[in-house]
């Protein structure tokens, strides 16, 4: 019995096909949000998926003005610097023990 090589590569040229049209990002993501809900079953919660996504908010939106920049043709770095300096007065304003509220904190 002979097979013939365009029979063999059918369903490996398939699964390329089906690969190259997957965004590798996303499965990662809802691998890692699969895992994290199994090991803590309240995090599927909308409660908690509405705290992962307020947490993650100003990630995306440094992580989009970045890849602006590079799509253009630039070069930034200017990004972890503003990161650190935010990161700063958080730490500073939080932590200080004057009464008042947190200009940089959320309002619930």
């Amino acid at each position: 019995m002979t097979t013939t090589a365009a029979s063999e590569g059918w369903p490996r040229s398939r699964a390329i096909a089906i690969a190259k049209h997957v965004n590798a990002a996303v499965v990662v993501f809802v691998v890692l949000y699969a895992v994290v809900g199994v090991l803590q079953p309240s995090y599927l919660e909308p409660t908690g998926f509405m705290n992962f996504l307020r947490r993650s908010a100003p990630l995306a939106i440094l992580a989009s003005g970045q890849l602006f920049v590079l799509a253009v043709g630039g070069f930034d770095l200017s990004v972890s610097a503003l990161v650190t300096i935010a990161s700063a007065a958080q730490t500073a304003t939080s932590s200080s023990t004057t009464p008042g509220p947190n200009v940089f904190q959320a309002s619930r």
